[in-house]
């Protein structure tokens, strides 16, 4: 008895032991944590170019968080660049487009970090790079209006220019020109006629370098931003990847839509884009290297 009271070396079996059951310990203790834990991403929505923008993962958990270690995936769509991250890390914001971050592999450790589980579920969320605005020369100043053709009035109704042609069953028997008819023999009904107005057109190649890019956006922002404050509805004409598209433009809600589409849309192969031939003021944005 007084020999085990003095030799103090079995306490050293005890702490071997320890340390050997201490890892399953911490699992046992960090299991209803790794399993319930939730994971996300959290970043704006829109950005400025050059602005400050950094992703964090939120946790959502119950009880005492685990750590979490993931690496991010930055993708910008319209320029195709990738990148790797961490979050908290800024993101690149040098250039336009829109940026999509994602995890792919996200893990989550027991409180000693000795053991992972991998969550399966993958989130992404898009950040939209807005270009700054580049003052561009327009050669015309857009005012008035132009007429390219004629087209038959919806609903009918009152209109000064009528277009004459043979009277159709569920026509109004209003419009029908009797004095033409009795000359004719035949039922000539006169249909109310409205004009098209022609439009204004800013046409544009997303195509590029990412800094020709930059330019070329920033410009289509500053023109449609004259256009609008001279309270001027126009249409966007864009060659994309997709092909050509079309944007109706009448606000800066509609303008942001626009930029938004474009900024999340690969960037076209080809470099020019033809014009619109009933358009009565178009201007080419133009921002190649071999453009001005």
């Amino acid at each position: 008895m007084v020999f085990y009271v003095f030799y103090r070396e079995w306490f050293s079996w005890f702490f071997l032991a320890g340390l050997l059951l201490l890892p399953w310990f911490s699992l046992a203790v960090s299991l209803p944590a790794m399993l319930t834990v939730k994971a996300g991403l959290r970043c704006p929505e829109t950005a400025r170019q050059d602005m400050p923008v950094r992703t964090s993962l939120q946790l959502d958990c119950k009880l005492p968080t685990p750590p979490v270690r993931c690496q991010l995936r930055v993708t910008n769509v319209l320029t195709g660049e990738r990148f790797l991250g961490m979050p908290g890390e800024r993101i690149p914001t040098e250039h336009c487009g829109m940026i999509t971050i994602s995890y792919p592999r996200l893990y989550v450790y027991d409180y000693l970090g000795l053991f992972r589980r991998q969550l399966n579920r993958e989130e992404s969320r898009d950040v939209f790079i807005m270009p700054k605005p580049v003052p561009d020369d327009m050669p015309l100043k857009p005012e008035g209006s132009g007429v390219s053709m004629w087209r038959p009035k919806p609903g009918g109704g009152f209109s000064e220019i009528h277009d004459l042609r043979l009277y159709r069953p569920g026509d109004d028997l209003k419009h029908i020109h009797w004095k033409m008819s009795a000359k004719t023999g035949k039922l000539i009904y006169r249909e109310p006629m409205e004009p098209v107005q022609k439009g204004y057109v800013l046409n544009i190649t997303v195509s590029g370098t990412t800094e020709e890019l930059d330019r070329k956006l920033g410009k289509l922002l500053w023109t449609s931003r004259m256009l609008l404050e001279r309270e001027f509805t126009h249409t966007v004409r864009a060659m994309t990847a997709k092909g050509l598209v079309l944007y109706t433009v009448e606000n800066e809600a509609s303008l942001e839509a626009c930029l938004r589409s474009l900024l999340g849309t690969p960037k076209a192969e080809t470099t020019a884009v033809d014009g619109a031939a009933d358009a009565l003021w178009q201007h080419h944005i133009g921002g190649d290297s071999h453009e001005k």
